[in-house]
């Protein structure tokens, strides 16, 4: 237990052979020699943790280095995320209005300690909220006196971005006290998050066929030629922007129908797809395969601890849920693989780990996969890109390690609900009309958990942790618990929403139970 809000539990072991060890050594003077920014986080170097223990540490969800965001999206209502992470003691920093009910349900109801809470003034489009809690006087002030006073140790970000190192040295400076940062330094997150650069190195470690047959790109020249290539091997292909993440730099285009294409035929369809991912025409996208015959899409997660407290730890494998043609993320379950695939995906999700680990790489990693083939006796493994900060599946798992001790204990499902009119709802409205099925950390009783709020007014949409005896009948619950809610907002009169509500562009009605 490294953390009191991050408790660890190892479900899958692998001891890498002196063999692979030395392989690995290798592939790292490598990945070294070939990405020379890695020695510009020495800077930084009295900011990474020998050790971690339980003193406090203030959650700051920083996205502005999340390509394809910042200026498109509002996304603060996901930085209420990190509040489940967050111990007795803590500070977590939101650019979002307070949900009224949401901190009584976190500390009475869950039991998960009382935090405060920080609201920097950032503007509504804005994902730069490190930067904002130090040019924030207040929130400044606040943070030095409780780095002074014993009250802060560690900064525990979503992301290690450049930000809010720059935020913990700036901390360290003025209150002249230690602090750490859990996260992997700047350079080495940009590098593992990468799609691109990530898939190089799982090919050098693994070989060809352990990713997706994969190009790069840096103009609409080289991007029109990369997918004409492309276009000739694969029925469908995807471009991505290699550091976006949830899909929203995905574009997927059918292959077959670009084969007798020109390049400037190919480029002038591909204009208005890439546009809807803010693609600025000068940023690297990578184009690969998109696998017919996926069977799954294990996502693996893993605890990088630092290098002397250990070996990476990897807690669970996970089969994660996607919704629509880009497959986007809406709920995970525990993944249903056989003992050979199992085997491999623990033992090359540990060297991978390990490789990061002597990087600099410290706090939560996971890594996405796809299982391919005509069944899964004969299924392949294939990384698809790494998830080097916390996310929609490691977050849920972590509160059911704090609630049961081991999330494995009780069987569960997580899903992203989406209902037209549940903005006309509020969050305390939510919890007093569903108390009875609310999990009570108490009484042990109840089986829906409910977080980030804030996706209420912005998407009209909750996301849901539901329980039960086994995963069949936690996927029920949460269907229930959808039922009722949908057929209750459709029995109510309709109502203008309230003043002030944004919403999104998405489908008009979603919701997933993972199945």
């Amino acid at each position: 237990m490294p953390l009191t809000g991050v408790p660890i539990v190892e479900h899958h072991v692998y001891e890498p052979t002196v063999t692979e060890l030395s392989f690995v050594e290798r592939v790292l003077r490598q990945v070294q020699s070939e990405n020379p920014q890695l020695h510009n986080d020495d800077r930084f170097e009295h900011l990474v943790p020998d050790r971690l223990d339980e003193a406090p540490a203030v959650h700051i969800d920083d996205f502005s280095e999340i390509g394809g965001i910042e200026g498109h999206f509002d996304v603060r209502h996901l930085q209420d995320r990190a509040r489940l992470r967050a111990a007795d003691g803590d500070i977590v920093v939101s650019g979002c209005v307070e949900t009224p009910g949401y901190e009584d349900y976190c500390d009475c109801v869950l039991g998960l300690g009382l935090v405060r809470w920080l609201h920097p003034d950032i503007p509504k489009m804005s994902t730069h909220i490190a930067g904002a809690c130090w040019q924030d006087r207040d929130i400044r002030r606040a943070l030095v006196h409780a780095a002074r006073s014993d009250g802060l140790r560690y900064v525990h970000p979503h992301l290690g971005t450049f930000a809010v190192w720059e935020l913990a040295d700036l901390l360290h400076q003025s209150s002249r006290q230690p602090i750490h940062v859990i996260a992997p330094p700047p350079e080495v997150s940009r590098l593992v998050n990468n799609k691109v650069l990530f898939s190089n190195i799982v090919e050098n470690l693994f070989g060809q066929g352990s990713v997706p047959a994969t190009r790069s790109a840096w103009n609409r020249t080289s991007l029109a030629a990369q997918v004409k290539e492309l276009a000739c091997e694969c029925a469908k292909l995807g471009i991505k922007l290699p550091d976006s993440a949830g899909s929203r730099g995905n574009v997927v285009l059918n292959g077959q129908s670009l084969r007798d294409c020109s390049t400037e035929e190919v480029f002038a369809m591909l204009a208005p797809m890439l546009k809807s991912v803010n693609w600025d025409g000068q940023k690297q996208l990578l184009v690969d395969c998109w696998e017919p015959n996926v069977l799954s899409s294990p996502s693996v997660q893993t605890w990088i601890p630092p290098t002397a407290s250990g070996q990476p730890v990897i807690e669970g494998l996970f089969d994660q849920q996607t919704s629509g043609v880009t497959q986007r993320f809406v709920g995970a379950r525990y993944a249903r693989l056989t003992d050979a695939l199992r085997n491999d995906l623990v033992r090359k999700s540990t060297i991978l780990a390990w490789l990061f680990q002597q990087l600099g790489y410290v706090g939560r990693c996971s890594f996405d996969t796809i299982v391919t083939g005509d069944d899964l006796e004969h299924g392949r493994i294939e990384f698809v890109e790494c998830n080097g900060r916390w996310g929609g599946t490691s977050l849920p798992m972590t509160l059911m390690n704090r609630l049961h001790g081991d999330w494995t204990a009780r069987p569960y499902v997580t899903a992203y609900v989406r209902i037209p009119g549940l903005d006309r709802l509020s969050f305390a409205t939510l919890l007093k009309e569903h108390h009875s099925e609310l999990f009570q950390a108490a009484t042990r009783s109840g089986s829906l958990l409910l977080f980030t709020p804030g996706r209420i007014a912005h998407q009209s949409a909750i996301d849901v942790l539901a329980m039960g005896e086994t995963e069949e009948a936690a996927r029920v619950n949460c269907e229930v618990f959808v039922d009722r809610l949908r057929h209750r907002l459709a029995a109510a009169d309709p109502v203008t929403p309230r003043q002030g509500q944004q919403h999104e562009q998405q489908p008009a009605s979603e919701s997933s139970c993972p199945g």
